[in-house]
């Protein structure tokens, strides 16, 4: 049974609302489980309370839960199975907790944040201590611009300090990542919000020169906190307002100071335009052959993106596979000709019964504006190669994967499936005629000119 993914955040919401209800009356029945309570204080306060865990550099939502009338939240859950940190947040910050230990964590929420009332472990204690020194970071009142680097030196000091302290080594190279990243985030932060001039008492400061020769990651450490991609955003968009204030800091620059592809990819996938499909298309040509085939995956169908639309005459996608030797192919490829394209698989018999009267199509309009695309949605791709050795198929033969590579909005739920492109790349037909089908070639003939 397929299950979506609305369905099952609903079923973990239900879980965590049936153990909570659980821990009341039978208080044994936690004892398995990590405890997150808390209490909002003030008259004005957060709703909801969310658990969120981070993926790509961006929170993500684990879980959620309303602010009783007593104002108290509360989570139960399963222990952590990776090293990764949860994050609790009220929609405009995030603390960040360690889920272990039999101890409950409790916590408390005011107008300035959340805080730790019981830690519940040795991890959350480091974080607590942390948390404490991270904040002589925010801005004071009426200080001016200037102070606050004297101040981060001395931050950075006391958290060497701290990080010297840790007795659990397998803890400290995450511990030194967690504070590493969150000191430059709030030092870009403060920058893109407080630098009013250009040139000013930033210059004075070591760690400022230090970072912004190019972009000081060096691993992909900063993709396992929330703040993440709006950190790599925020300091390209700060360089170009106050480095490279005389020119356009193009995107192309910026990826080259991301040496690490985990990062190169999130940043890319983190500005993908949604609107106008138009642009969309020329951003998924020009970066989509950067990404791994997981990143592409989600250019396509996991991000906020323009839809296209399947009538006759407007924008088709860009479909971008592999052939069979790992080389990327576009549609694109192919403007100036019309474009037929087989959407199939190995295992699929309607499919292979086509193949004749494909190869026959293709060889009578040989010479004409029309090229012949098929495109595989085995996931077995050894299948796929053996079956195109022993079977000598023509045309260009490209390999998807799965159904979940093709856009979502053309809803293939069958194959084969065929569609025909014009030579400006707009759709004749999302669902053209099968080759076996001599209204096909009653369409083509109408269409085709020969070269």
């Amino acid at each position: 049974m397929y299950v979506t993914k609305e369905t099952r955040l609903m079923m973990k919401h239900l879980l965590i609302t049936l153990l909570l209800l659980a821990s009341a009356v039978y208080p044994a029945a936690a004892e398995s489980y990590v405890q997150v309570r808390g209490t909002v204080w003030g008259a004005e306060h957060p709703e909801r309370i969310s658990l969120v865990s981070v993926k790509n550099g961006q929170p993500v939502e684990y879980a959620s839960t309303a602010v009783s009338q007593e104002k108290s939240f509360g989570f139960i859950l399963e222990p952590a199975t990776d090293k990764d940190f949860y994050y609790l947040s009220d929609g405009n910050r995030y603390f960040r907790v360690a889920l272990s230990g039999a101890t409950p964590i409790t916590v408390n929420w005011t107008e300035e944040g959340f805080s730790f009332v019981h830690t519940g472990n040795t991890i959350n204690d480091f974080l607590q201590r942390w948390n404490n020194l991270n904040t002589l970071l925010v801005k004071r009142k009426d200080e001016p611009y200037g102070a606050f680097f004297t101040r981060f030196d001395s931050v950075r000091t006391q958290a060497k300090q701290l990080l010297q302290q840790i007795t659990d080594q397998s803890f400290a190279a995450e511990a030194n990542d967690l504070i590493q990243t969150d000191l430059l985030y709030s030092f870009v932060m403060y920058l893109q919000k407080y630098q009013q001039t250009y040139d000013s008492e930033e210059q004075t400061s070591a760690y400022y020169k230090d970072i912004m020769q190019t972009f000081p990651e060096s691993t992909a450490r900063l993709l396992h906190q929330p703040y993440g991609l709006s950190l790599m955003k925020a300091y390209f968009n700060y360089k170009q307002t106050y480095i490279f204030r005389g020119r356009n800091y193009e995107m192309d620059e910026q990826l080259k100071e991301l040496r690490v592809p985990e990062l190169a990819e999130a940043y890319i996938l983190g500005n993908v335009p949604t609107e106008g499909y138009d642009k969309y298309l020329a951003y998924e040509l020009k970066y989509l052959p950067l990404l791994s085939e997981k990143g592409r995956q989600m250019m396509r169908n996991d991000l906020p993106r323009p839809i296209f639309k399947m009538n006759a005459g407007e924008k088709a996608p860009n479909l971008m596979y592999s052939d069979a030797n790992g080389n990327l192919h576009a549609l694109s490829e192919f403007r100036g000709n019309y474009v037929y394209v087989d959407l199939w698989a190995t295992w699929c018999a309607p499919c292979k019964a086509e193949i004749p009267h494909l190869q026959k199509t293709e060889q009578k309009y040989k010479g004409y504006n029309i090229s012949f695309v098929s495109i595989s949605i085995d996931k077995n791709k050894a299948k796929w190669l053996q079956y195109l050795k022993e079977n000598k198929l023509t045309g260009l033969q490209l390999w998807a994967g799965n159904w979940d590579m093709l856009p979502k909005e053309m809803n293939v739920g069958s194959i084969p499936r065929f569609l025909l492109i014009d030579p400006q790349g707009n759709w004749v037909s999302s669902n053209a005629d099968r080759p076996s089908n001599p209204e096909l070639d009653k369409l083509l003939e109408s269409l085709l000119e020969k070269r």
